[in-house]
């Protein structure tokens, strides 16, 4: 292991405590003998005698990696030479031939360029740690480039390569009639062409005739990259044997062997060979198999995910957001819980349910207080405006739109629940799927989902109360409807709502942004198709149904209403179901309001 010498860290410490600059500039390369390189180096060491230096001169190039490491490299090309060295030390010529650090290292070679046998190249790198190194040697440059061993660099390059093809084409992989044995009269002969052997690229551009001493025989093939660092290529020899291995030979070149073809007693050849397209198809099967087989692009669902911003068209999906309190008592029929998130009760549900957040601020949970004495249907549900869902069919370009409906819940009893969504408007079922709850008192997590399609049609803003609802509903284990237990509770903990044929994981959602998207408001909102009538000159009101998901009804103004007869009109209100708007006759006896529209600031 390379070390500071002794005489290195004086220079160092008295450098620093003068001020001065160090100034390492110089490489010393000696052979010495018996030099044991895993040995510890006695820091007492100085430079080999004369007679052991093979090489003495400047640091190529300095730089530093921080302001406690420089580097100190030095490059010797193929014009130098012949030597062998194990000892690199290195040398403050400045201060009398001071050595600053040594390494011990095995035998080296360095041969230069003679004739037609090139030589080789060859950068030793040495760094040097410690307090205020770079302030010290007064070093400015940042190491670069320079400082990497290109040698082992151009080697990493090309098995990266041969890596890349065998990937591509497997241990062995021909290019048609590439390498194939035919018999031609009584002379065996390799076909012209590529082939890929261990990722190794060979080829031969003339028909090759080959011996067979003897059979039957197997034919095998041969590849090895072999060269130095000016480069490398590919080899090839053919073989006819029973068996041939590959492995590292006597000099370390690594062999890779494929089996081209077997011949029989009676001469008839069995191609062995395996061709690209064979390959190929082998790897497209085993691609195609493969659930994610391109993990660095989107998948469809990520991509519409990516269109439409955030995936969960609900609003406050984990049911976080109860601006009117964390708890509603016993909520009677169209009572907001958390805030998007309404309980449906038919009137013959006589039970009752205490509604509150979850003790970690996240789910919603129903508790049953009373039990019913009748089943009958109880939800909880969210309606999803066609404006939220417009955009979908935009996008793609699409006359359907196909959704999943996903939850997470727990409970503590045995029982059912389903998951449904209807269109809001007609009340078309769209989806239903009964789930089993195995509840318990532990609360176990289950997940549930159903996944549906519908037409563009159910969006159209034109019809009144255009959008979807969906929602959870509670069942007995044997009977639609719910009855239920006093102290049976449900929880909540998450919903999503997303684009898709398949759900996804749930997405994250900040109570910061599920606030923000309970607190918003409707500006410049039409309510089509507007009509009453009267018959006498009494001020009356006309309504429209009134959908989007409220915590609380807004208030309003009116900004614009056009309609056949009236006098004049103004915004009443809205409540969570209808928008009323007060008309005055504008004469006596019968007055009718046809094909009304009103345009109104709604603000919650």
């Amino acid at each position: 292991m390379p070390v500071i010498t002794l005489a290195g860290e004086r220079l160092i410490a008295q450098k620093q405590a003068a001020g001065a600059p160090l100034t390492i500039d110089a490489f010393v390369l000696a052979n010495v003998p018996g030099l044991d390189p895993a040995a510890p180096i006695d820091r007492h060491e100085g430079l080999p005698e004369d007679s052991r230096q093979v090489f003495s001169g400047g640091v190529t190039q300095v730089g530093y990696v921080n302001p406690n490491l420089v580097v100190y490299s030095l490059s010797l090309d193929s014009t130098q030479g012949d030597f062998a060295f194990n000892w690199i030390g290195l040398v403050s010529t400045t201060d009398d031939n001071a050595v600053v650090a040594i390494a011990h290292v095995p035998l080296q070679q360095k041969r230069k360029t003679q004739g037609s046998v090139t030589g080789n190249n060859i950068t030793r790198n040495f760094m040097l740690e410690f307090n205020g190194a770079q302030s010290l040697t007064d070093i400015t440059v940042s190491a670069d480039t320079w400082q990497i061993d290109f040698t082992a660099r151009l080697l990493g390059i090309d098995e990266r390569e041969r890596l890349s093809n065998q990937d591509l084409y497997g241990p062995a992989a021909f290019i048609q009639n590439g390498f194939k044995l035919v018999k031609s009269g009584s002379r065996f002969e390799l076909q012209p062409g590529v082939g890929y052997v261990g990722g190794v690229r060979i080829e031969q551009t003339e028909p090759l005739f080959i011996t067979v001493p003897h059979s039957p025989a197997s034919v095998w093939v041969d590849a090895a990259l072999v060269g130095d660092v000016s480069g490398v290529e590919p080899r090839f020899q053919v073989i006819v044997a029973d068996q041939v291995e590959g492995g590292p030979d006597a000099h370390g070149v690594r062999h890779y062997v494929a089996k081209l073809a077997d011949i029989a007693q009676d001469g008839a050849v069995t191609d062995r060979r395996t061709t690209s397209a064979a390959a190929i198809q082998a790897a497209l099967e085993a691609h195609q198999a493969t659930p994610d087989p391109h993990p660095q692009y989107l998948r469809q669902t990520q991509y519409s995910d990516l269109k439409s911003g955030r995936k969960n068209l609900l609003i406050n999906p984990f049911c976080a957001v109860w601006q009117t309190g964390p708890q509603v008592l016993a909520p009677t029929q169209g009572t907001y819980l958390a805030d998007g998130w309404k309980l449906h009760r038919l009137s013959e549900f006589n039970g009752q349910f205490n509604a509150h957040l979850l003790d970690d601020k996240i789910g919603l949970a129903l508790t049953c207080t009373a039990t019913a004495s009748s089943r009958a249907l109880v939800s909880v549900a969210q309606f999803i405006e066609a404006t939220t869902l417009q955009p979908l069919t935009y996008l793609n370009k699409a006359d359907k739109v196909s959704l999943v409906f996903k939850i997470r819940f727990s409970a503590n009893y045995r029982g059912k629940l389903a998951l449904a969504a209807h269109n809001h408007d007609t009340s078309i079922l769209l989806g239903w799927k009964a789930v089993e709850v195995a509840g318990d008192a532990s609360f176990p997590y289950q997940e549930a989902e159903i996944a549906f399609e519908f037409g563009d049609w159910h969006l159209d803003p034109e019809r009144t109360g255009a959008g979807l609802i969906v929602s959870v509903h509670f069942e007995d284990a044997s009977d639609y409807g719910f009855s239920a237990a006093i102290n049976h509770q449900l929880r909540l903990h998450a919903l999503q709502l997303e684009q898709g044929h398949r759900s996804t994981d749930f997405e994250p959602i900040s109570l910061h942004e599920a606030l923000a998207q309970c607190q918003r408001y409707y500006r410049a909102l039409t309510i089509p198709y507007l009509q009453g009538w009267t018959t006498d000159k009494e001020r009356f009101t006309v309504g429209s149904l009134w959908y989007p998901t409220m915590r609380v009804s807004p208030a309003v103004s009116l900004l614009d209403l056009s309609y056949d007869g009236g006098d004049w009109a103004q915004a009443e209100g809205i409540s969570d179901k209808n928008c009323y708007i007060t008309m005055q006759p504008n004469g006596s006896g019968h007055t009718a309001i046809r094909h009304g529209r009103a345009i109104l600031d709604a603000r919650f």
